[in-house]
């Protein structure tokens, strides 16, 4: 049985590892293919300029995005419901990066930030 999902590697490989289960797990909705032991066999990221006019056209909606880089989440505003969803995924969330790193992986809305409580930064 092959596993496909949206999740992160390390999400998905804790809820399979009782399972035991020797297949690749195909992750972010197609991007990253991983063997067993979350070694990456495929990754199809998406590049550095469409990834910075996705987060642009994103946050002049007004969403605070999520990016997800080598399997760890970064996002734009440490809010409380970007805590919450890190909390959820059991996932550090820092601050994205000025894109020092060359792609992203994936890159999510979280939610319209002026509904979002403020956070005191």
């Amino acid at each position: 049985m092959i596993v496909v999902t949206g999740r992160m590697v390390q999400s998905v490989r804790r809820f399979l590892a009782p399972a035991e289960l020797g297949e690749p797990v195909i992750c972010y909705q197609g991007a990253v293919v991983a063997d067993a032991q979350g070694q990456w066999l495929r990754h199809e990221p998406i590049p550095r300029e469409l990834a910075k006019e996705a987060l642009a056209a994103l946050k002049a909606e007004g969403y605070d995005p999520n990016v997800y880089i080598d399997d760890e989440l970064y996002v734009s505003h440490l809010s409380k419901a970007a805590s919450d969803y890190a909390g959820a995924i059991e996932s550090m969330a820092a601050r994205m990066p000025h894109w020092s790193a060359p792609v992203a992986t994936a890159a999510t809305p979280l939610g319209r930030s002026n509904a979002l409580p403020p956070d005191g930064d």
